[in-house]
């Protein structure tokens, strides 16, 4: 009998133990990138310019433009990059740099902070491909607004 409840409890011992697995200690819980993350984690290519609404892009943007690439840095400067195709040979590859920071708990992007060049862009969308803003300027001489929305894709 002796034998046979050692037998039995080893049986339910391995029936056990076989259940588990190193998966199911795992909560299945994956930490999402920051904003930080993935603002910074590659470049990222204009690929829209709308103005109050309407899409602007071929307007201000010749082709050798929108393959530029906008570098956010991990020590908060930027810059962009020609990219593949230089709109004039001449031009250095790196054609405006700064430096940019977050505002109001990540949902704003602030390029040149504390300057007078200060711009602040509230961000739409920001994951591992898009990349959008908006930003709206006032101008004091016509008492007008206009309101800018720009979208990236991962480059």
């Amino acid at each position: 009998m002796k034998n046979i409840n050692s037998l039995l409890l080893t049986c339910c011992c391995i029936v056990v133990l076989s259940g588990c697995s190193k998966d199911d200690n795992n909560d299945n819980t994956t930490v999402a990138p920051t904003k930080f993350e993935l603002l910074t984690s590659h470049g990222w290519r204009l690929t829209a310019f709308y103005e109050d609404g309407v899409d602007m892009t071929s307007q201000y943007f010749t082709a050798c433009e929108l393959d530029n690439i906008f570098n956010y840095n991990t020590d908060y400067s930027y810059t962009v990059d020609e990219g593949p195709t230089k709109c004039d040979p001449a031009d250095p590859q790196i054609i405006e740099t700064g430096v940019w920071a977050f505002a109001n708990n990540q949902t704003m992007l602030v390029y040149e902070p504390g300057t007078p060049g200060e711009a602040e862009s509230t961000i739409i969308q920001l994951d591992a491909t898009n990349f959008k803003y908006e930003e709206t300027e006032f101008d004091s001489t016509t008492m007008t607004s206009t309101t800018y929305r720009v979208h990236f894709v991962k480059s």
